[in-house]
């Protein structure tokens, strides 16, 4: 359940309402001055964005809504597959994403080459690797027992638990999480044995 306040007024009424915008499931409910004006379905509304804030077109009416988070309002309400109204719901969404992405600084030399950050973080990691095997393979082993006992626990109360299944970033899965577990496990075994 979502809270908007902000105003609503009808298309060509300068005077506009202070009201309370309810988005419950797949319903809209809008209150001013603590009486009902509208508990409609969302795939009933059609939404369009315009300069001077979210159209909102149901049961013949068009409303005008304007809130601090219009945003979220906007995501909240639509657009929906059964009712997608103009697309500049999707565009906005598009705008605002584009006009959010932060200056680039200037470039470093590793940046000029062309290696994305992930790569480089892991072409340091794999560099500490090799030097922590040369100088001190009981460290190494240490550490990648470490982490892959964490992540084996990890995974497997994540497995039992959907409460903390759905708390894990996106790509990555408990039945992963499990699998680096034991993957690394194994690597820790082996490499105690060859070093």
């Amino acid at each position: 359940m979502e809270v908007f306040e902000g105003t609503v007024r009808l298309v060509g009424d300068p005077d506009a309402l202070p009201a309370v915008l309810l988005v419950d499931g797949d319903r809209l409910r809008v209150s001013a001055r603590q009486q009902q004006i509208g508990n409609w379905q969302l795939s009933d509304v059609t939404a369009n964005l315009e300069p001077d804030g979210c159209h909102v077109v149901v049961e013949g009416e068009e409303l005008v809504v304007s809130v601090p988070e219009l945003m979220e309002f906007v995501a909240a309400i639509g657009p929906h597959a059964a009712n997608p109204g103009n697309g500049s719901l999707r565009e906005l969404g598009r705008q605002k994403v584009e006009k959010t992405e932060p200056a680039r600084p200037a470039m470093r030399k590793a940046d000029r080459i062309g290696l994305p950050s992930a790569t480089r973080a892991g072409a340091g990691m794999v560099l500490v690797a090799i030097g922590l095997a040369i100088w001190a393979p009981l460290v190494l082993v240490g550490l990648i027992l470490l982490a892959a006992l964490a992540s084996l626990l990890l995974g497997g109360f994540a497995l039992m638990d959907p409460y903390l299944a759905v708390r894990i970033p996106d790509p990555v899965t408990p039945s992963l999480l499990f699998r680096v577990g034991v993957g690394g496990v194994v690597v820790a075994i082996v490499l105690a044995v060859v070093l």
